[in-house]
C-alpha cells in the first residue's frame, strides 16, 4: 500500500522539482521533513541527514551522480517514487535508513534537498532511540574495510560518509546489476555471467554489504579479489570513462566475483540464488535497481 502510494505521488513530486533544490507539489508533500506535523512524505535538506552507516561504494554514488547530471528528469521522478528512507531522531535529526548511496549522490551532483519519506518516529530519547535503531537493524556500525566501528564514530553528515569508500560494497553493487542483466540483448559481449545466478537485493537489510564483506574475506586468499584488485576496478573515477575502456578494466574482477557469486562458498549469504536455473532471457526475476 505504501508502494502504490509513492508512485501516485511520484509524478506530482517530481513537476514540482526546480533548479537545484526541490519544492514538493502539495499533493504530495510540501512540508520540510522536520516541520511539525510534516506527511510521511516531504523535502529533506541533504545536508543535514544523519547516515546509519560507517561506509558507501563510491563507484555506485559515482555512477549515479553521472545518471542524474546526464537525465535528471527521469531521475528525479524515480526519486519520488522510491524516496531516501529517514527516521527522525533526537532534537529532530533525520537519520537515513535506506538509500545512502543515492542521497550522497543527489548531493555530489549539486542538489541541496531531495525527497524522503520519513518512517514513523521512535522515542527520541538518544538511549532508546539507539536501542531501538539496533534492534530494527537499521544501522550498520563497521567501517569501509568492514571493521567493528561505534555510534560516535558513524559520519555525521553525508559529506563525510562519502570519504568511507568501500570497494567491496561497489563490487557487490556491479555483481547484481551485471546478473541481472545477464538475457539483456545490450550485454557486453565479453562479460557473460550466468543464468541469474548471483543475488537478490533486498533479501535482508545490508544485503549488499554481506556481500562485500563475504568478497573482502574471500580476497584474502584469492588474488582475483584482492583489496588492490577490487579497489583499482571499482576505482570511482572510472566512471569518467568510456563504457568500453571502463570495462576493459573491471571485466576480469567482475567475472572472478561472478564465479565466487555462484558458488556453495557464497550459498549462505542473503539472496543467494545460485542453487536456481532458469531458461530464457525473460526468466531472470526481476530485481530492484
Amino acid at each position: 500500500m505504501q508502494i502504490r502510494h509513492l508512485m501516485q505521488c511520484a509524478m506530482f513530486v517530481a513537476a514540482a522539482i526546480i533548479g537545484g533544490a526541490f519544492t514538493v507539489a502539495p499533493a504530495a508533500a510540501q512540508a520540510l521533513c522536520t516541520d511539525p506535523g510534516a506527511p510521511a512524505l516531504c523535502a529533506c535538506d541533504l545536508n543535514k541527514l544523519k547516515p546509519l552507516q560507517g561506509a558507501v561504494g563510491l563507484g555506485e554514488v559515482t555512477k549515479k551522480a553521472k545518471d542524474i547530471g546526464e537525465d535528471p528528469d527521469k531521475e528525479k521522478v524515480e526519486l519520488a517514487a522510491d524516496p531516501i528512507k529517514v527516521v527522525e531522531g533526537s532534537g529532530g535529526d533525520l537519520f537515513v535508513t535506506d538509500h545512502h548511496h543515492g542521497a550522497l549522490a543527489w548531493k555530489k551532483a549539486g542538489y541541496a534537498s531531495g525527497i524522503c519519506f520519513r518512517r514513523a518516529v521512535l522515542d527520541p530519547t538518544p538511549a532508546k532511540f539507539m536501542d531501538e535503531i539496533k534492534t530494527q537493524n537499521l544501522v550498520r556500525l563497521f567501517d569501509e574495510n568492514g571493521n567493528a566501528i561505534s555510534w560516535e564514530k558513524l559520519p555525521q553528515t553525508l559529506e563525510e560518509l562519502g570519504s568511507h569508500n568501500d570497494p567491496y560494497r561497489t563490487l557487490a553493487w556491479m555483481v547484481r546489476k551485471a546478473d541481472a542483466k545477464a538475457f539483456n540483448s545490450d550485454q557486453t559481449p565479453e562479460l557473460k555471467p550466468g543464468l541469474c545466478r548471483a543475488y537478490i537485493k533486498g533479501a535482508s537489510d545490508f544485503t549488499e554489504f554481506a556481500w562485500a564483506d563475504a568478497m573482502r574475506k574471500y580476497g584474502t586468499t584469492s588474488a582475483a579479489l584482492a583489496v588492490a584488485t577490487v579497489t583499482a576496478a571499482t576505482d570511482p573515477a572510472l566512471w569518467a570513462d568510456k563504457k568500453s575502456d571502463r570495462l576493459k578494466k573491471q571485466v576480469p574482477v567482475l567475472q572472478a566475483a561472478l564465479v565466487f557469486a555462484s558458488s556453495e562458498e557464497a550459498k549462505d549469504l542473503p539472496g543467494w540464488r545460485g542453487d536456481k536455473q532458469f531458461e530464457g532471457k525473460d526468466a531472470c526475476p526481476r530485481d530492484p535497481s
